[in-house]
């Protein structure tokens, strides 16, 4: 658990300093985060480009955080056709 602490903290001081990370290597190796997203004042939405997974790049993975207990609450993989529907 103590990885998730750390990794929610480092994007927490992004987002309080509207300085978002272009890239960021969690313990999933989910790759480049290139979408983030504020819901409300709990919640924190994450897409991310499966790098390690894909070698075409084609699957994406959907996070959301917890900001207040600094934790992963779930974490999807969906296919690249699918990923415009879900946004």
């Amino acid at each position: 658990m103590e990885s998730y602490k750390e990794t929610a903290s480092v994007l927490m001081w992004n987002i309080n300093s509207n300085d978002f990370l272009n890239s960021f290597e969690d313990d999933y190796g989910d790759g480049t985060i290139f979408q983030i997203k504020e819901v409300g004042e709990k919640y924190l939405l994450l897409i991310t480009c499966l790098t390690r997974d894909s070698i075409d790049n084609d699957r994406f993975c959907i996070k959301i955080w917890d900001i207040k207990n600094e934790s992963l609450i779930t974490r999807v993989v969906i296919n690249d056709n699918k990923y415009s529907d879900f946004l």
